[in-house]
Parts: structure tokens; sequence; C-alpha cells
């Protein structure tokens, strides 16, 4: 509910017993706004000046009739904006502000929906808003929170000053903790930090010196090169909390920084001559030794901040990092890192900030691939959700046919992912390389049934390939072609699919013609590739085309590997040669298939072939 609700009547009472006798137009922002929208006559009061020197007009008069329309649009608007339909909210606020223009309430609503819905870079439409807002907060006289939350808007777009101007105003008479806290803030996002210092220290005036104002003073003075004073602020933090041994490390870090190196290790011994597991000066010790050495103080300080279970991993992985980046790299600084990082590593990760620092350490060293695998499956242990790892992962673990792991990592996939096909996809080509048909055809079916146009056009286009080519080798044809023809409306440039598809129709002798086209179409895309140019030539030679068969099946065999996969080549091959009258030819293709291929039927007919030297 909006907090104007609450007061409402109170504040028209208020607002309209100042009214005065001629209406001054509004600001350039809100006559825009308004353009186009009725008015009936107004009086208004002459201008007051506000806290930043700006003139504002005080509330319209209304009629008791015009009162009750501009009351029922206005909270209309309001239940509107709560269910979240802001456009509507803006129709009616607009409809609402032709009434009375100068409503602090609706001028407040409406610069809140200009400004959380401008669109990036429209700096017109946020201007608008900031306007609205202004208004409404020169307007009002019982809310400081519109104030705030125009401050607040022009303290995100990089006013600080004008920002700064409304604290100080709101500030001068009555402050507030809370506001003097935002207004320090802000002096600090500005880089006024003996403004900011002052406001700190009108808040202690109030409500008393406490840890996180002396933190913030410490800040503040480390800003400005005031080193006395940030020096005092962390003393009397430490002094006042004698017990907190973070502000003891503290004073050591500022030592550090600025070059009093001794007094800054003598710090650091103290406090871990009090607290040996300290975890702020075992960080802070084993920085020291990065920059001062000697290495091997470097390493033990190291080791103690990762062996330390109270140092977030994080802070293990930063330092870890900087043990990483030295350079030039020492052998022994390599040795120790992958010490530390085996040690961590061995416990259940909860986050990934180490396992990251290892897997890109061993990536830029040139770790190999099964090495970096097992890395990248302690990264997903911390983070489940990183796809990026995953998928490198898995893909390493398929080239190295270790299909089970990648069958694994493809199930995680899919159900932290359950929107991205990718997974479905790979999941599905390796249950075929496993020769697992029913369980491959079960995730197709299930994938390609929820595709969607939001979908990659080419992973779908290929899983529907697959798909087409899993169904058409158990013998479901005419699902298959539809299933081609749906790749193809994804990516009609898939060369794979037009390949297959022409293939299987000159197979199941139907549409020659369009097998040829599509067919020549793949030449055209990779001439040089023998699968395409045989399935061409070999559509020619069932319909009859012996000479362009040759022709093709000639430019397939050029350079062609005697190999298991290219058996149905030279099969092919040995038939077109036979009725181009090349007999010899023919039978020195079918022999050389035969030598070749590993499967029982194919192996049968070429015998045939062999046997009675005819197709």
């Amino acid at each position: 509910m909006s907090f104007f609700l609450h007061n409402l009547c109170r504040q028209r009472a208020v607002c309209r017993a100042v009214c005065r006798a001629a209406l001054v137009p509004l600001l350039a922002g809100v006559v825009a706004l308004l353009t186009g929208c009725g008015s009936a006559a107004r009086t208004a009061s002459a201008p007051v000046k506000t806290a930043d020197g700006a003139e504002a007009m005080e509330t319209c008069v209304l009629t008791a009739d015009e009162q009750a329309r501009y009351d029922a649009l206005f909270f209309e608007a309001i239940r509107y904006k709560e269910r979240g339909d802001n456009a509507e909210a803006y129709e009616l606020l607009r409809t609402a502000l032709a009434i009375d223009p100068t409503a602090p309430e609706a001028l407040f609503e409406m610069g809140q929906i200009l400004v959380t819905y401008a669109a990036y870079g429209d700096t017109a439409t946020y201007q608008r808003g900031l306007d609205c807002m202004r208004q409404a907060a020169l307007r009002d006289s019982f809310h400081t929170d519109i104030s705030e939350q125009l401050a607040a808007c022009y303290a995100r777009s990089g006013a600080y000053d004008r920002a700064i101007d409304i604290y100080r105003h709101l500030t001068a008479h009555r402050p507030k903790p809370a506001m003097l806290i935002k207004m320090a803030g802000i002096q600090e996002q500005a880089t006024d930090y003996t403004g900011a210092i002052a406001s700190i220290e009108q808040y202690e005036a109030l409500q008393g010196r406490d840890e996180n104002t002396s933190l913030v003073k410490f800040r503040l003075y480390s800003r400005m090169n005031d080193y006395s004073r940030a020096y005092a602020a962390i003393e009397d933090l430490y002094t006042e909390n004698p017990d907190n041994l973070a502000y003891r490390v503290l004073l050591g870090d500022l030592y550090m920084q600025n070059g009093c190196k001794e007094m800054a290790l003598a710090v650091y011994h103290d406090v871990l001559a009090v607290q040996p597991d300290n975890a702020e000066a075992q960080l802070s010790l084993a920085e020291y030794y990065r920059h001062e050495g000697p290495d091997s103080l470097y390493h033990v300080a190291l080791r103690r901040v990762v062996h330390n279970d109270i140092i977030g991993t994080a802070d293990k992985a930063n330092a870890l990092l900087r043990l990483a980046q030295r350079q030039p790299e020492t052998a022994a600084d390599s040795t120790l890192f992958m010490q530390l990082c085996a040690y961590a590593l061995a416990k259940r990760q909860t986050e990934p900030d180490i396992a990251i620092v290892y897997f890109a350490y061993l990536k830029a060293s040139g770790a190999d691939d099964m090495r970096l695998a097992r890395a990248g499956e302690k990264v997903l242990e911390a983070d489940p959700e990183d796809d990026a790892t995953r998928l490198q992962t898995l893909l390493t673990y398929y080239h190295h046919e270790r299909y089970h792991e990648v069958v694994r990592l493809c199930r995680d996939g899919c159900l932290y992912s359950p929107d991205d096909i990718v997974y479905p996809h790979l999941l599905s080509i390796t249950y075929t390389m496993l020769d697992s048909l029913d369980a491959a055809e079960a995730v197709l079916a299930e994938a390609t049934g929820r595709l969607s146009d939001d979908d990659d056009p080419d992973v779908a286009s290929e899983m529907l390939c697959n798909y087409a080519d899993l169904i058409h080798k158990k013998g479901r044809r005419e699902e298959a072609y539809a299933l081609y023809d749906r790749a193809l409306e994804y990516n009609p440039d898939n060369v794979l699919c037009l390949n297959n598809y022409a293939y299987f129709l000159s197979q199941d002798g139907l549409h020659l013609d369009r097998a040829a086209e599509m067919s020549m179409r793949t030449i055209e895309a990779e001439p040089g590739n023998a699968v395409y140019l045989d399935t061409y030539a070999w559509i020619l030679y069932l319909k009859k085309d012996y000479a362009g068969a040759r022709k093709y099946i000639d430019m397939a065999l050029h350079d062609l590997p005697e190999t298991a996969e290219n058996a149905t080549i030279f099969g092919h091959a040995g038939d077109i040669y036979y009725r181009c009258s090349q007999r010899q030819e023919a039978l020195k293709q079918w022999v050389k298939a035969l030598s070749l291929t590993t499967d029982a039927k194919e192996r049968r007919e070429l015998q045939r072939k062999v046997r009675t030297r005819r197709p």
C-alpha cells in the first residue's frame, strides 16, 4: 500500500488551505507528460522558495466533483500499481494529473513509474520521472520519504550534489541518524570525504560512537591519505574493544600500506602470539611475506592459511591465486600450489572458488585433458549450475570415449538446466554410441516434443535429424521423413540432414528428383566431401544416369582411405562401374568393399556380387 494513503485526508486539508489566485505553468517535463489531457480552470498560490533554490507552486483548488473524480482515479491507479500493472496505473495517474497537476501523491507515484521503467538510455523519460518526484517533494510538507527517494534517484544517476543538497535540507533542523548515514554514503560516492566525515561525526553526536562508524572514519581517512587520523581511529577501536584482534590486524595492514613494514610485522606477530589461528592475521602475514620474502616463510605462512578451517574458501582461493600469479613463477611455487590445491580439494567442496583457481591454473599451464576434466568435476561439485565447465568437461570425456561419464554429466545438465536442449542432444548421441537405441529414442522423443522457436535452430535441427536417422533405422520411414522436414524448417542449410534425407529417399526408391536436389546442395556446400559425392552418385545411378554417376563416384574415390566406414562407397563404385561396362574395375571395388565391411548383411550381398560378378 502506498504510504500516501495513510494521511491523504489530513494532507488534503492542509494543502488546500494555502491555495491562491492564479495557476502558474508546471515544469516542462510535467507539461509534456500531460499533453493532450484537458484541465478545468484552477487557482493556485504564489511561488515559494525550496531548499535547492527552485520555485514550486502550492496545491490547486478543486471543486467537490473534481476532488471526487481525482480521488477515485488516484486510488484506482494505486490498486493497479500494487497488482503490477504499471501501464494501466500510468494512464490513470495521467488522467488524475489532468484534474490536479500539482497533487504531490500522484506526481510521486508517476515519477516512480517513469524512473523505474525508463528504458536503458532513455534519459528523457528518466528525467521526466525525476521532475515529477521533485515537484512532489517541493509540495509535500508531511513526508520526508519522497525527498529521500528523490535523493536516491539523483545518486543513482550520478547527480550527487543534488542528492546531498536534499539531505542537508532534511537534516538541517531535525537531523535523523539514518539520514545522516545515508548522506555520508552519498558523500563518499562523490569523493567528498571531508563532508562524509562531518556527517558521521554529526551522527556520533546523536547516537554515540560505535564500531561501524569508527571503521567508516578509518576508511575515509585512509582514502584522504590522512594516516595519522586513520591510525587514531583504529587505535580507539582497539582500545575500546581489546578482545577484537581484527582491529589490531587492521592497524598492521595500515602500517603495511604506508611502508611501515617492520611495525606491520610486529603487529601480526603480536596477534598470532595471542591467537595462533587468527584468520585475518594469517592472511595478512602471508601477504607480507609474498612481498617481502623470503620464499620459505611465504610458503609456510600460505600453508597455515590453506590448512586453517576458520578461513573462508574465498580468502584461501585468493591467496592461492596470488601464489599462481607470481612472476616469475618458481618450481617451488608451482609444487606448493599443486600440493595446497590437492589438500583443499580432497575435502567436499561447498564453494567453487578454489576449484575454479585450480582449473584455470591447469588450463593455463597446458595440463592434459583428463586432468582438466577431473578439476572440472571439482568445480561442478561445488557449483552444479556451472554450465560452461560441465560442457567443457563432458566434451573432454566424449573425445576420450568415456561415454558413461558423458551420460552422467548430460543427465545432471538436464536437471540443472532443463530448458537447454544441448544436454538431451548430447545425451542422445552418447546413448547411440553405446548402442542404447531405445534410451536415445526416449530422450529424443521428449526433447523434440518441447522444441520452440526460442531454441537454438542449429541444435534443434541436428537433434531432429538424429531422431529421424534413428527412427528410419527402426523401419518407421514416414515418421523419419516428417522429422527430416522439421529439421530443415529449423535450419534449411543443415547439410548432414540434407544428405541423410536424400540417401534414405534413394534407398527407399522415393522422390528421386527431390533427393537429387537436396544432395546437390550438400556438394555445393562441401565439394570435397566423399560421403556427399557418393550419395549424389548413387541417386544418379538409381535414375539410370550412369555416366553422371561415374563422374561423381570417381570424385568420391579420389584419395579415399580404405577403412570400414568407406566400405559402402567402394561397393557403390563397383555397381556404377559395372553399369558403365568396366567389369574388372567393378569386381576390384566389390572385393575391396568386402575386405573392409563389418556389416553382416552387407558382407553377404558383396559375396554374392563377387561370386556372380554382377550387381
